[in-house]
């Protein structure tokens, strides 16, 4: 399983690094603030998913049950988290902590129906796609006046697209192993996102938010 500790730690370098930027961000526009903080989470439970993965497939049997923990942690929140911080760069939603509680909530509630009638990948299918729907809505707003903007967002949303409903997660593709080209895609998507999301709110006067 050497490839697959590779590929989870290329994985948990590339979220670890939208991590990274993130941080280095120390003031945010006060309407950013919550909105940054839930895509910090979402990138740390991606990273965090990968980091046990790679201690995993790479060390011990020992994290298996951490790994499968934070992987569906990431895999129903991470995505979610990021768009809903997306989206409120062009749609202000005006959430309070309450809110984003909530959402978190709603998702859990999610994963444990999805869980009680075996439709765990069908419910995370379609949570990723609304998810990147999102996103690409926001690029599309910014396509004229941030066209970088707009390839990040379009690079992480195709990374995200082509790794859940073209590669997936199992068997062999051309001699490699469908999940190792799985964390690579996710690599990709994750650092774009990551860092388009950091391009765009890392000045606290940022640019005008634009409405439907």
């Amino acid at each position: 399983m050497t490839s697959l500790a590779v590929s989870d730690a290329i994985l948990c370098f590339s979220c670890s690094y939208s991590v990274f930027l993130l941080l280095q961000q120390k003031t945010f526009a006060n309407d950013q603030k919550l909105p940054a903080t839930a895509a910090l989470i979402g990138f740390i439970l991606m990273s965090l998913a990968s980091f046990f993965g790679t201690l995993y497939y790479g060390f011990s049997p020992i994290w298996a049950d951490i790994h499968r923990l934070f992987t569906h942690a990431a895999t129903f929140l991470a995505l979610p988290l990021i768009a809903g911080a997306y989206a409120h760069l062009v749609w202000p939603l005006n959430w309070h902590k309450p809110m984003w509680g909530r959402l978190i909530i709603a998702l859990m509630i999610c994963f444990e129906i999805a869980r009680r009638f075996q439709a765990i990948e069908t419910t995370y299918t379609a949570i990723g796609i609304m998810s990147l729907l999102v996103i690409l809505l926001v690029g599309f707003k910014f396509i004229r006046q941030k066209p970088s903007f707009f390839i990040y967002i379009l690079v992480g949303s195709a990374s995200f697209s082509v790794a859940g409903l073209v590669i997936g997660t199992h068997g062999y593709l051309a001699g490699f192993l469908r999940l190792d080209l799985f964390h690579y895609l996710l690599a990709l998507g994750s650092l774009s996102l990551g860092t388009g999301y950091f391009l765009f709110v890392r000045k606290p006067q940022g640019s005008p938010q634009l409405s439907l």
